[in-house]
C-alpha cells in the first residue's frame, strides 16, 4: 500500500512537470511561426492576393509557351491596376513578349520605361530581374566578367528579399556564366541550386532550361553520356509542354546540343537525327540573330561530320557573313573554326590557317580558354601538312598539355565539389544532433526547476540527466571517431588529413613534411577482370603494407577509391624508405581467393613545408599529384620527385 502510494504522488508530481512543460512549450512560438510572420517581397506571392494580379500571373506563365495568348490576356488585363507593382509588373510583361515577339525596337522602349521606373522606386525585384536580363545578354555577346558581377548582385538582392519564385532564372543565368569562364564547380553548383528552387516554388518548366544547360556542362567536359542525360531531360519536359499546345522555342537550341554529342561521338546518323530535329522548332524568319548563327553553326558541323565539305564551307561562310555576326563572339568564332576543317579536308590550307587565325582571335577576344585550345589542335594539324613539323609539334604538345590540364582538373573539382558536399552534409547532421542533445538538456533542466522542493525527485531527475548527457557525449564521440575512419582499410580518411593539418594533435609542428601521393597501378583492370570483392581485398593487403612503414608522428590516409597519402618527415632517407615501399608492395604477390596478383605502385612526392603552411595552401597535394601523374605518364611503378626550382612557388 506505501508503495503504490509513492508511485501515485510520484506519477502527480510528473504529470505536474509535464504540464508546466507543455505550458511553456507552447508559450513559445514555433520556426513555422516565425517563418510566417517574415513579410515576403517576392512579386508572385503579393500578385497572387488580388484577382487582378493572378491575371497578370498568369500571362507571365504563357509568354514563352504560347505568346499569342498571354499578349491577348494582357490585354484583357487592361491598365486600370491598383497598386505600383502591378504597374511595373505589368510593364515587365510587355517587355518580355516584345523580345519573345523579335520586336527589338519595342522591346528596347519598354526597357527604358522599366528602368526608370526601378530608377524612381523602391523595388527590389525590379531591379534583380533588369540585372538578370542584362547579364544574360552579356553572356550572349561574350561579356562574361560584366554578367557574372551582375547576376551575382541580382542572387544577392533575390536571397536578402526572399524572391524566391526569381531565383530558378537568377541560379540558371550565373551557371551558365560560371560554365562560359570555366567556373565548373561554381556552374554546377548553380544549376543544381536552381533545380532546387524551382521544385520548391513549382517551375517545372524551367528545370528543363537548368537541366539542358546542366547537360552543356558535362559536354565541356567530354562526359558524353552525362551530358545526354541531361540534355534529354530537358528535352522531355519541352516535349510535354508542346504535346500540351505550347510553343517550345528552347527545342531548337536542345536538340542542336543533342546533334553536337553525336557529331563528337563520331555517330553520324544520329547527329543527322537530332539536327533534323531541330529544324521543326527553327524559326527563318526570326529576327534573333543567335538562333540563326546556331542553326547555321549545327548544320555545317553536321555536314563536316558527313565529309560533305563543300556544303560544309558554304554554310559556314554564310554564318559568318550574316551582318553583325561578329556580336556574338562564340557562335562566330566556332564558325571559322569549322571553316578551317572543312578547308583543311579539301587541301586549301592557307585559307584553313586564316580561318583558324580568325577562330582565334574572336575566342581571344572574349579569353574563351576552352575553345582557344580546341583552335590549337586545328593549326597544329594544318602545321603537319604543311610540312611544318616542328611549329605542328609545339601546337600539338600545347593543345595536350592544356586540353589534359583542363579537362582532367576539372574533373577532379567536380569530384572534389561532390566529395565536399558530402564532408559538409555530415558535418551539419553532427553539429545539428549537437545542438539537439545540448537543446534537450537545457529545456530538461528548465522544466526540472519548479519542483525544486522535491529534493529526492530532482535527485532522481538530475542523476537521469547527467547520465543521458554522458551517454549522449559518448555516444557523439564514438560517431566522431568512426566519421574520421576509412570502413573498408580502416585507415583514417581525408577528413582526419584536414583536422590534424589545421590542429596538428599527432604530428610535429616544427617539423618539415612532405605529401606523399601512392595510386595502385592498373587497379581499374584488376577490379574488371577479378571483381570488385577482389579489388577490396587488394586495397586491404595495400594498406596493411604501407601500414608499417609509417612512423612516429606521421600519418597514412585512405585518401579516396586505389589513392592513398601519406603525410612524411622530411629526411636525408627519405628517398630509400620510399623506394623500400614500392619494393614492399611490387616484390611479394598479392593473394586472394580469386587470384595471386602482383601489383605496383606510382608514387608522387610534394615540397617540404612545415605543417602551418599546409592549412591555407594546396600546393603541396597539387605538387605531390603532379608528380603521380608523372609517375604514371614515365611507366608507372616508381617513386617521383619535384623538380627543386619548382619549390619556390609554394
Amino acid at each position: 500500500m506505501r508503495k503504490s502510494y509513492v508511485v501515485t504522488l510520484l506519477a502527480a508530481l510528473l504529470w505536474i512537470v509535464v504540464a508546466f512543460a507543455l505550458h511553456d512549450y507552447w508559450r513559445k512560438d514555433s520556426p513555422s511561426e516565425h517563418i510566417k510572420q517574415t513579410a515576403s517581397q517576392d512579386p508572385q506571392i503579393l500578385l497572387a492576393k488580388t484577382a487582378q494580379g493572378q491575371a497578370l500571373l498568369d500571362v507571365s506563365s504563357l509568354i514563352y509557351s504560347d505568346p499569342e495568348s498571354a499578349q491577348q490576356a494582357l490585354e484583357a488585363v487592361g491598365n486600370a491596376f491598383s497598386s505600383e507593382l502591378e504597374t511595373s509588373y505589368a510593364l515587365y510583361q510587355q517587355y518580355r513578349l516584345a523580345r519573345v515577339n523579335d520586336e527589338p525596337l519595342l522591346a528596347a522602349d519598354y526597357l527604358q520605361q522599366l528602368q526608370a521606373i526601378a530608377r524612381e522606386s523602391e523595388q527590389p525585384w525590379l531591379d534583380a530581374v533588369l540585372l538578370a536580363d542584362s547579364a544574360k545578354e552579356h553572356t550572349l555577346h561574350g561579356r562574361n566578367d560584366v554578367g557574372l558581377s551582375e547576376i551575382k548582385l541580382a542572387i544577392k538582392i533575390a536571397e536578402k528579399d526572399h524572391l524566391n519564385s526569381l531565383l530558378p532564372k537568377f541560379y540558371n543565368v550565373a551557371g551558365a556564366l560560371s560554365n562560359a569562364t570555366n567556373q565548373l564547380v561554381d556552374a554546377q553548383r548553380y544549376f543544381l541550386d536552381g533545380i532546387d528552387i524551382a521544385e520548391q516554388v513549382g517551375q517545372e518548366a524551367y528545370k528543363g532550361t537548368i537541366y539542358n544547360n546542366l547537360g552543356l556542362l558535362y559536354l565541356h567536359i567530354e562526359s558524353w553520356d552525362r551530358a545526354l542525360e541531361f540534355i534529354q531531360k530537358a528535352q522531355q519536359i519541352y516535349l510535354k509542354r508542346h504535346a500540351k499546345g505550347h510553343k517550345a522555342r528552347g527545342l531548337q537550341i536542345m536538340y542542336l546540343n543533342e546533334a553536337h554529342i553525336y557529331n563528337r561521338q563520331g555517330k553520324a546518323e544520329l547527329a543527322r537525327t537530332a539536327y533534323e530535329k531541330s529544324q521543326e522548332f527553327y524559326k527563318p524568319t526570326s529576327t534573333n540573330l543567335r538562333h540563326h548563327l546556331i542553326q547555321l553553326k549545327g548544320k555545317a558541323d553536321m555536314l563536316l561530320l558527313e565529309e560533305q565539305y563543300p556544303k560544309a564551307l558554304e554554310t559556314t561562310q554564310q554564318c559568318v557573313m550574316l551582318p553583325s555576326a561578329a556580336d556574338y563572339p562564340i557562335e562566330y568564332g566556332q564558325c571559322y573554326l569549322i571553316m578551317s576543317k572543312c578547308q583543311l579536308a579539301m587541301g586549301d590550307l592557307d585559307k584553313a590557317m586564316q580561318s583558324a587565325a580568325l577562330s582565334a582571335a574572336a575566342f581571344r577576344s572574349i579569353e574563351h580558354e576552352r575553345w582557344l585550345i580546341r583552335v590549337e589542335e586545328q593549326k597544329a594539324k594544318i602545321f603537319e601538312q604543311l610540312g611544318e613539323y616542328e611549329q605542328a609539334l609545339g601546337s600539338f604538345k600545347h593543345f595536350s598539355v592544356e586540353s589534359k590540364k583542363q579537362l582532367l582538373g576539372k574533373v577532379y573539382d567536380l569530384e572534389q565539389a561532390f566529395a565536399t558536399e558530402h564532408i559538409q552534409r555530415e558535418r551539419d547532421l553532427l553539429e545539428v544532433e549537437k545542438r539537439l542533445a545540448e537543446s534537450e538538456l537545457d529545456q530538461e533542466k528548465l522544466r526540472f526547476q519548479i519542483a525544486i522542493i522535491w529534493i529526492a525527485i530532482s535527485a532522481v531527475v538530475l542523476a537521469l540527466t547527467v547520465t543521458k548527457v554522458l551517454a549522449t557525449q559518448r555516444k557523439n564521440q564514438e560517431l566522431e571517431q568512426l566519421s574520421l575512419l576509412d570502413p573498408l582499410t580502416q585507415l583514417h580518411n581525408r577528413r582526419y588529413y584536414y583536422a590534424q593539418i589545421d590542429h596538428p594533435e599527432h604530428l610535429d609542428a616544427k617539423a618539415e613534411y612532405r605529401v606523399v601521393l601512392f595510386d595502385i597501378d592498373n587497379f581499374k583492370q584488376v577490379n574488371d577482370v577479378h571483381g570488385h570483392e577482389t579489388g577490396d581485398r587488394i586495397l586491404e593487403g595495400f594498406a596493411e603494407r604501407l601500414r608499417v612503414h609509417v612512423q612516429s608522428q606521421e600519418l597514412l590516409i585512405r585518401w579516396g577509391g586505389e589513392e592513398f597519402l601519406m603525410l612524411l618527415k622530411t629526411t636525408d632517407d627519405l628517398a630509400k624508405r620510399l623506394e623500400e615501399m614500392r619494393q614492399h608492395i611490387g616484390d611479394v604477390l598479392f593473394e586472394t581467393e580469386e587470384a595471386s596478383l602482383n601489383i605496383t605502385t606510382s608514387i608522387g612526392v610534394s615540397h617540404g613545408g612545415l605543417i602551418e603552411t599546409f592549412t591555407y595552401n594546396d600546393e603541396y597535394f597539387r605538387r605531390a599529384d603532379k608528380s603521380l601523374y608523372e609517375a604514371k605518364r614515365n611507366g608507372k611503378n616508381q617513386v617521383v620527385f619535384p623538380e627543386p626550382q619548382a619549390a619556390q612557388s609554394i
